[in-house]
């Protein structure tokens, strides 16, 4: 029930970042555009991109982890044998767990000390300093979260039986 509520939450976070992506082109488009026909152009557009990058990283970041599409770094696991090669996947589905946690926590301390000195940061569009990290210490709550469900099921995983190490390649 949680995960399949975990899953809405981040496909939900997917479309959202969709429309973020589509809100950065449409924004640099008519920016370009703008300048190119002599009509100056949208001031506030790159800080509105630079902001829009954060947050779809911070919104993607668990969705991808989720779909397996990070990148991985998998030579070792395929020379190694199946029962090392499951043991690293938990060991480290838990060190996301432990240093996601880790970062989520100080991004959160940064977030409320940002928040409690009304600190603003100055660009053409002038936010508040703890948007920015709060988008942080979500990315890195998700991937906490994600992690949890990573180790486990890597934990859960039955071993191929019969596969030899060289047919991995």
């Amino acid at each position: 029930m949680f995960w399949a509520l975990w899953d809405r939450f981040l496909d939900g976070l997917a479309s959202a970042s969709a429309l973020i992506i589509a809100f950065m082109i449409l924004g640099v488009t008519t920016d370009v555009t703008m300048r190119f026909s002599g009509h100056g152009g949208i001031p506030w557009v790159f800080d509105y991109v630079e902001y829009g990058i954060l947050a779809v990283t911070a919104f993607m970041a668990a969705y991808i982890m989720r779909l397996s599409r990070h990148v991985e770094v998998d030579l070792v696991l395929m020379v190694v044998p199946p029962a090392v090669a499951k043991a690293m996947r938990v060991f480290s589905g838990i060190l996301l767990v432990l240093i996601s946690s880790v970062l989520a926590f100080y991004a959160l301390r940064a977030t409320m000390q940002a928040y409690g000195q009304g600190s603003l940061i100055f660009r053409y569009i002038l936010i508040p300093e703890w948007m920015p990290f709060a988008a942080i210490s979500f990315m890195f709550f998700t991937l906490a979260v994600e992690g949890v469900r990573r180790a486990y099921l890597k934990s859960k995983e039955e071993l191929p039986s019969g596969v030899s190490r060289t047919d991995a390649f």
